[in-house]
């Protein structure tokens, strides 16, 4: 006669199961404890007006960086670049009112 084989994959027990379980759920509590959800809405109200707050932190000592003389131009071009955009606009703007001034005064006297 052939003896039946014996199942080698064991299935696990309730107790085990209950177990496991368990050790999930403390898992868990244990990633929650720590961590406590704040509300960003009573942080801010809670956050108190602090006077020195620029003074208090240290401050960073930034060194000089020589500008070559290429950059030295390359920063006055940008400046006058935008100081001409500046008066392109001015003058587009007046012109464009002397025009509406116009019209207005020609449609009044027809």
């Amino acid at each position: 006669m052939v003896k039946p084989q014996k199942n080698t994959q064991t299935t696990p027990s309730k107790s085990e199961i209950v177990v496991e379980q368990q050790m999930e759920e403390q898992e868990k509590n244990v990633d929650t404890e720590g961590k406590v959800e704040i509300d960003t809405n009573s942080l801010k109200k809670n956050k108190q007006f602090n006077q020195f707050a620029s003074t208090d932190r240290p401050k960073d000592v930034k060194k000089k960086v020589k500008i070559t003389p290429s950059q030295k131009k390359k920063k006055l071009k940008g400046i006058e670049n935008a100081i001409n955009r500046i008066e392109k606009d001015q003058v587009f703007l007046e012109k464009k009112t002397k025009k509406m001034v116009t019209k207005k005064k020609w449609n009044n006297l027809y």
